[in-house]
């Protein structure tokens, strides 16, 4: 039996259930966006200061290569990831990434940012870019 990623997986932890559940409320926007387009769900689990946290990973395949990848952990982290096009498949593959906090934001604020990142919005990616952890130890 073939796994079905399409559909939103359900998650431990309690904060991420929550997420879910909100993105699963705004999903049809997303979904009608991606008529012909991938769009899969999972659920991961990373280690990180001696704990395992559970994460919720989406990620929007747009062809020729090209993704969008959302991963919420548990513990407030969230990583964006954005693979452009390959215009040649022998092209060296570009990637945009970005590392947030979301510890303190609800589970409403963090859906609306993966619906938004999921739909390809531009302009999300500068709200990413603002949080970005790593700028802050530069």
């Amino acid at each position: 039996m073939i796994e079905d990623l399409s559909r939103i997986p359900v998650c431990e932890s309690e904060f991420l259930q929550d997420v879910s559940i909100e993105l699963g409320k705004r999903l049809k926007t997303v979904r009608d966006a991606a008529k012909g387009k991938k769009l899969e769900f999972r659920i991961s689990t990373t280690e990180r200061d001696d704990a395992e946290w559970e994460c919720f990973d989406a990620v929007q395949w747009m062809g020729r290569g090209e993704y969008v990848q959302i991963v919420v952990c548990e513990n407030g982290a969230a990583n964006y990831v954005y693979r452009e096009p390959q215009a040649h498949k022998h092209d060296t593959a570009s990637y945009e990434t970005y590392i947030i906090s979301v510890a303190g934001w609800s589970p409403y604020e963090v859906a609306d940012l993966m619906r938004d990142s999921l739909l390809g919005d531009a302009g999300v990616r500068a709200i990413w870019r603002k949080f970005d952890q790593r700028k802050k130890h530069e």
